[in-house]
């Protein structure tokens, strides 16, 4: 509701603000697939499983992007009837059941639950981390623009590969096996020599490559925190 409404309601940014706020919400909310992800999956698996999910959420943008683009020409306000799919979403949600819980390993078994001040350090990394992604999300248009190399719907487009690089975050435990304990600073490596190279070089093909290589880093970053979360959480935690 919050993610379509303010097609309906665009004469008052009042009301929009309050939508959006209402989807951040619910988009806040939907945190609690990791918690049963994790939960279903054995722990030599999290990494994996992890990136398969990343991948199968985000792949939707391969088809949504080239339509966001054609809406945004039409008008601003044309933009949010791409959220039409999260009513179909919400109608498969009901018929999903919780899959089972995969049995712990014996060290995390022994823990006991309880809040730890740890647990803190994962919200507060990824509301971080994830701030670094709204300029190229939603503010890719605007660089198009004021650098003369494209319109909206270009913009669109590119953000294709945006979509792609998070799918690529299915590879991460591969990644993950390669790089070991250095794979949190290669992802935000990569998110990094992204942005340099949208400074520095502003033409659609670099910027193709950017988009990829954040999407992946930013992404990739984002799925190996969620496992250090889920394996920082004790099973009394776990709904």
């Amino acid at each position: 509701m919050g993610s379509l409404a303010p097609f309906f309601f665009s004469e008052s940014w009042t009301l929009i603000l309050c939508f959006r706020g209402l989807m951040g919400i619910g988009v806040g909310l939907t945190a609690c697939r990791t918690p049963l992800l994790l939960s279903s999956v054995p722990p030599e698996q999290k990494t994996k499983y992890m990136g398969y999910a990343q991948a199968c959420t985000l792949a939707v943008g391969l088809v949504s992007g080239p339509i966001v683009g054609v809406l945004s020409s039409i008008s601003w306000r044309h933009v949010f009837l791409i959220n039409i799919y999260t009513a179909v979403i919400l109608v498969f949600m009901f018929f999903i059941k919780e899959p089972p819980k995969a049995p712990q390993s014996a060290e995390t078994a022994k823990t006991g639950g309880g809040f730890t001040p740890i647990m803190l350090k994962f919200p507060v990394v990824q509301l971080m981390a994830s701030a670094l992604s709204f300029p190229i999300i939603v503010g890719l248009s605007t660089y198009f623009a004021g650098h003369g190399i494209g319109n909206a719907t270009m913009a669109g487009t590119v953000l294709i590969f945006y979509s792609l690089g998070c799918t690529a975050v299915s590879t991460i435990s591969k990644v993950k096996n390669f790089f070991k304990r250095f794979t949190m600073p290669f992802c935000y490596g990569l998110c990094l020599l992204a942005n340099l190279l949208l400074l520095l070089f502003p033409m659609v093909p670099v910027t193709i490559v950017a988009v990829f290589l954040f999407a992946f880093g930013h992404m990739g970053a984002f799925s190996l925190m969620q496992v250090y979360a889920g394996s920082a959480v004790k099973p009394e935690q776990v709904p």
